[in-house]
């Protein structure tokens, strides 16, 4: 099965099985925007979903595993019966598995949530304005940072704890994520079409507009 159709089963799954208000988001950035996620859930923990289909190959996958680990609490690699024995050898006890056969998912592990997390990938995730504000908040003038983010991130990585980065992060993935989250449902029919994806994967400016007020997180 290809990426795109699995994923779209994959996020019907979810909506199933979730268990708080968590959303959904497509192709997220991190690792300083090396990488990109396939799918994260943001609620009471935030998670990332590794999708490897049949026609994807697993030569980059400790690598992906390792950045998901700096910066997610809790990692799920998703597969197919093709990949399920690799998967399993390859990645951490701490990462949940989940195999797609028959035409529906079974868990073969739970994640485990992670504590020990990693500050300057974590405050990659927030964006330049949001970082402007929390720096000035720490009683300190952007002038004397310089004005690339790099100097910002730097500054607020020596400044907070880690608990204190990962609900700056999450918050901030939270905010982007809820306008497009509410685009896909309100333009979803009863399960999602790969083409649905696009509101969970694009950003357009009128719809980002009609869903940005009034909106507060309640996980943090």
């Amino acid at each position: 099965m290809r990426e795109q159709n699995l994923k779209a089963k994959l996020i019907d799954y979810l909506l199933l099985q979730r268990r708080d208000e968590a959303i959904i988001s497509c192709e997220v950035p991190f690792a300083d925007g090396r990488r990109r996620a396939d799918l994260i859930s943001i609620g009471e923990a935030c998670t990332a979903y590794e999708i490897k289909g049949d026609l994807d190959n697993l030569d980059k996958l400790s690598g992906q595993i390792k950045d998901y680990q700096d910066c997610f609490e809790k990692l799920v690699v998703v597969t197919t019966p093709k990949h399920i024995k690799s998967v399993k050898a390859e990645v951490p006890r701490s990462v949940g598995i989940i195999a797609f056969e028959g035409g529906a998912f079974g868990v073969v592990r739970n994640p485990i949530r992670r504590r020990m997390l990693r500050k300057y990938p974590l405050v990659s995730l927030v964006t330049r304005d949001e970082l402007v504000e929390v720096v000035r908040n720490y009683g300190t003038q952007r002038t004397r940072l310089g004005r690339d983010v790099a100097s910002l991130r730097r500054h607020l990585a020596d400044k907070a704890t880690v608990d204190e980065l990962r609900q700056m992060a999450y918050r901030s993935l939270f905010k982007r994520s809820l306008p497009k989250y509410e685009a896909f449902m309100k333009n979803r029919g009863q399960v999602t079409h790969p083409d649905d994806l696009y509101f969970l994967t694009n950003s357009p400016p009128a719809v980002l507009r009609s869903f940005m007020e009034g909106h507060q997180s309640s996980f943090w």
